[in-house]
Parts: C-alpha cells; sequence; structure tokens
C-alpha cells in the first residue's frame, strides 16, 4: 500500500497507509492549526526559533506525547545550481534514515512537477514563502527572499517526525519555488533546522479534536490538499 501524502499549509506531510482516516485528518488539521497560531505570534520568517518555541508548545497543549527534539545551522555544503527540493533532501539526511526519505520524496517530487497553478504547489507557496522585503531597518534583509516549511513523516504507531527548515536566497524565487535551480552561494546565512519526534495520544480524540476543527473552520478544506 502507497503512503498518504499531502500539503497542510507550510508542511508536506506523508502518512502510513496503516493509520485509520479520523487519524489522517488528525495530523493534517493539528499541523495546520499549530502553523497558524505560530505564525500568528511571530509572523516574520526570521523569527526562526521563536515560532517554532509556539509550535512546541502548542504540541503539548493538544496532548501529544513529544518524544525528543534537536536542532542545527550549517552551511549547504554544494557547488554550482541547487534547488529547493535538493537543499529538503540534504536537510533530511541529516535526520532521516534512508528508507524514511525514500517515502517522503515522491512527494517532493511530485510538488517539483506541478504546475504553478496546482492547488497544492498554491497553497504551500502561500506559506512557506515570504516575500522578497524591499525596505526594511536591517540592510541585512534586504532583497531577500526567506522560505520555511516542514517537512513531517508518520509511521503506523502514529508517530510524526517532522523537520523544519528556513533559509534566505538572494534572488526572487519563480511560480515554482520547488524546483527553482539557484547558485549555491546565492542561500544567504545557514540553513536552519529543528527535527521533533511526537506521537498522537488517545487524549487528542477526547479533548483537542473538537477544538482545532472548530477553530480552522473553513481554511481545513482551503489549506489542505492530497497530493496524487
Amino acid at each position: 500500500m502507497d503512503s498518504h501524502s499531502y500539503v497542510s499549509g507550510g508542511s508536506i506531510l506523508v502518512l502510513s497507509p496503516m493509520l485509520e482516516r479520523s487519524q489522517r485528518d488528525d495530523f493534517t488539521t493539528s499541523t495546520l492549526y499549530m502553523q497558524l497560531a505560530s505564525t500568528n505570534k511571530h509572523p516574520d520568517f526570521k523569527d526562526f526559533d521563536s515560532w517554532g518555541e509556539v509550535y512546541s508548545l502548542l504540541l503539548r497543549r493538544l496532548h501529544f506525547n513529544v518524544l525528543g527534539a534537536a536542532g542545527d545551522v550549517y552551511t549547504l555544503r554544494h557547488e554550482g545550481h541547487v534547488s529547493v527540493a535538493g537543499v529538503i533532501n540534504n536537510a533530511l539526511e541529516r535526520f532521516f534514515s534512508l528508507e524514511q526519505i525514500a517515502l517522503i520524496n515522491p512527494a517532493l517530487q511530485s510538488l517539483c512537477a506541478d504546475a504553478s497553478s496546482s492547488t497544492s504547489l498554491q497553497i504551500l507557496t502561500r506559506h512557506a514563502v515570504e516575500p522578497v522585503i524591499e525596505s526594511s531597518e536591517s540592510t541585512d534583509s534586504q532583497g531577500l527572499t526567506r522560505i520555511r516549511l516542514q517537512v513531517g513523516l508518520v509511521d503506523e504507531t502514529a508517530t510524526l517526525k517532522m523537520l523544519r527548515i528556513s533559509f534566505a536566497v538572494t534572488e526572487p524565487l519563480n511560480s515554482n519555488f520547488m524546483s527553482q535551480q539557484f547558485m549555491a552561494e546565492g542561500i544567504s546565512g545557514g540553513v536552519q533546522l529543528s527535527c521533533f519526534q511526537a506521537q498522537l495520544s488517545d487524549e487528542y480524540e477526547d479533548f483537542s479534536r473538537s477544538t482545532v476543527l472548530s477553530i480552522l473552520g473553513t481554511r481545513r478544506k482551503d489549506e489542505i490538499v492530497e497530493l496524487h
């Protein structure tokens, strides 16, 4: 059986086919809610750590069992051209096994092949790409396009392993930012990473599901789409 892949706001999620439909819905909706709430508190992409702290707090409030977390900042060791999908793959290698990456890659390939008019790519772009800053108090931020997205894998035990990636490039991105090629040295500063594992608990259904669905309202249908 093939995995189920989704875009949920600024997250790319790959879920085990062994999960029940209600569990898949819980992951797509809860991750969307946590993204929106974190962005409401810290809308600027440069506030990577603060955004992640709010997200981590919400994980616990929604009755996820957080199993561990790790972070990293590194310089991409690559010469010549690279794509956003290539940066993601490079980052995945730091936290995910080859078998796990093989499960995620079809979703990345699907997004790279999508037309810019596809619903999935439009949703991801809306949440994951921050427009170029034309004027800023900090000259370091001028002319940068910032990217912040999450890539998650959920196994049959309802355990989510999520990698958060953030970096900035010195050139504008085109309508399919996932496949666009740019010079590796065009990445400004390092690539920021944060990875955590959390298991969906029985308490989520009892105490959190109805709250999340009520807060999301129609945004659930507008911001979540399954990849095919």
